[in-house]
């Protein structure tokens, strides 16, 4: 009888080891991917771009604010202190398998998304231009005021 036992203890340990191991493919339902290197699968969700962002740039930056419900807004401020110099263009947005979309009335802009934090977000467009962004409050948009 015991030797029975012994002859499938090592089957028996290698089968509860395989299944506590799991899958580390990111494919898999459940699995963020995360197999232990230093390097992650990192998630970003929609609710990550959520606020406001400015440009990350020295003069005439680009805010945009991306909104909950899948709306946002870019603002351009071409004299700063005149508030009729303030231009908005209003668009809906998604992001989806790394792709960050922005439709507007006529056009669309389609970025990769580089990377995203909570206080900054690098995007790339089609032709690989890179944008960089910093979280601000909203009252720091020309013409918001909350």
């Amino acid at each position: 009888m015991i030797s029975r036992i012994l002859k499938f203890l090592p089957a028996l340990l290698f089968a509860v080891l395989m299944a506590a191991c799991g899958s580390n493919d990111p494919e898999t339902p459940g699995n963020n991917g995360d197999n232990g290197d230093d390097n992650p699968t990192e998630e970003i969700s929609a609710s990550d771009f959520v606020g406001a962002w400015v440009q990350d740039v020295e003069s005439d930056p680009i805010y945009r604010i991306f909104n909950s419900d899948l709306t946002g807004m870019t603002v351009l401020d071409d004299d700063p202190g005149d508030p009729s110099a303030i231009r908005r263009q209003a668009f809906k947005w998604q992001y989806k398998n790394e792709t960050l979309t922005l439709t507007f009335t006529t056009t669309k802009q389609v970025f990769t998304v580089v990377e995203i934090s909570e206080k900054s977000m690098t995007i790339m467009d089609e032709e690989g231009y890179k944008e960089s962004y910093r979280r601000i409050k909203k009252s720091e948009v020309p013409g918001e005021s909350n």
